[in-house]
């Protein structure tokens, strides 16, 4: 999952810095990051079909004018799709995750408090806790298919996370930021084996043993099928069948 998050970030000034004698010195302190913005999840339909709304709430604390650490709380709707017949669902996520941060200005450039433009980069982990699924993929057209990875009522999953942000200082205590991350988590996350496409419309991973399976899940076309000339021995390198991506916007 990707996301791109809009948010203000509240710091104490006393805590922040000290001014000694006209110098500025850097002092560990905490802060609070409220965001709201969008999601995507990776699926086999155009982009802006799996776009959906998500919200967090992060608490971190600087160590140094460079590391720091946070946890945090996000979730709202994630979304799936189904080929043929077309057909996209959702469900709901909550995510608690502990990240590490690291501010890139500051490491290479020193600590300034007058900064305006603090872009940071994070990487952590933790779990998503899915539910509300009933109405979303166990009520999927698959033609008689059983979903592999179809999950009723509650789910947990883990997850990793890393990204890059950028913190806009309007004053001693409060920053707009603007971040990015991205979530990997189990194909599990959205009931279903995910299935990297090229722009032909093919499926990267496919081998003699996997191929039927592949074609029966993700209903491919003839027309699809009459552009291999022998499909049953395409056999790439790549293979992702453990893992999602879930982009959170």
């Amino acid at each position: 999952m990707f996301a791109l998050a809009l948010f203000p970030a509240i710091a104490s000034a006393q805590t922040r810095e000290i001014k000694e004698e006209g110098k500025t010195v850097f002092k560990p302190h905490a802060y609070l990051q409220l965001q709201g913005g969008a999601a995507h999840t990776l699926g086999e339909v155009s982009f802006t079909d799996l776009i959906s709304p998500a919200a967090a709430i992060n608490l971190g604390y600087k160590f140094t004018p460079v590391f720091g650490a946070r946890i945090g709380a996000s979730g709202w709707q994630a979304k799936g799709a189904w080929v043929a017949p077309k057909q996209v669902y959702d469900f709901n996520y909550l995510q608690g995750n502990i990240d590490i941060t690291l501010d890139i200005f500051s490491l290479f450039g020193g600590f300034n408090p007058m900064r305006i433009v603090n872009p940071y980069l994070f990487a952590g982990g933790g779990f998503a806790y899915g539910f509300n699924n009933d109405g979303g993929a166990n009520n999927l057209n698959t033609g008689g298919y059983q979903l592999e990875y179809l999950w009723k009522d509650n789910k947990t999953f883990i997850a990793g996370r890393g990204g890059l942000g950028i913190d806009f200082r309007l004053n001693n205590v409060v920053s707009l930021g603007l971040e990015g991350n991205v979530n990997v988590l189990p194909d599990k996350f959205n009931s279903k084996k995910q299935i990297i496409r090229t722009g032909s419309s093919m499926p990267w991973q496919v081998s003699k043993s996997t191929w039927e399976r592949l074609t029966q899940e993700q209903s491919l076309s003839t027309t699809n099928l009459s552009r291999l000339q022998n499909p049953l021995q395409l056999r790439l390198p790549y293979q992702n069948r453990n893992r999602s991506q879930h982009l959170h916007l």
